[in-house]
């Protein structure tokens, strides 16, 4: 009886270790992506990597027109906003991805010059690189500066 008593009391405290040793291992890997937002120009790209595991992750896009992600690595289309997700499971991570424009400015060299009357006035218009719309104009002009002076 008291050998029963003992080889019982030995099971119940080896599972209760192992149940301990498993809840802890889980707690210690706790799996995240290393970012949760990115900000991107047209054409250029990042890599997200999913930490804290080692099985096979499912990367999409939301908005394949903007952003394209392929083993992690994001690739801007164009202007706009794509959430990127990883999927490992039943769990999945999210990344929001903004794509911004690459062109800064635009030229127009056919304009005259109200000073010099020269045709070498350049119209260079400022965009919002998230937006695309424009914020700031300025005209230069090749033989006077813009400002008259030669």
């Amino acid at each position: 009886m008291k050998k029963c008593m003992m080889i019982g009391l030995f099971i119940i405290m080896a599972i209760g270790l192992s149940f301990n040793t498993i809840c802890q291992s889980n707690a210690a890997t706790k799996v995240k992506l290393n970012k949760k937002r990115i900000t991107l120009q047209v054409g250029k790209s990042a890599t997200l990597k999913l930490k804290g595991t080692k099985k096979k992750v499912k990367w999409t896009s939301n908005n394949k027109a903007v952003a394209t992600v392929h083993k992690g690595k994001v690739k801007a289309k164009n202007i706009g906003q794509a959430v990127i997700t990883a999927k490992v499971g039943k769990k999945s991570y999210k990344c929001i991805v903004y794509v911004g424009s690459t062109s800064t400015s635009v030229s127009n060299h056919s304009t005259v010059c109200p000073f010099c009357n020269g045709t070498g006035l350049e119209l260079i218009t400022q965009f919002d690189p998230l937006t695309g719309i424009p914020y700031s104009y300025q005209q230069t002009c090749s033989g006077c500066g813009g400002d008259g002076t030669i």
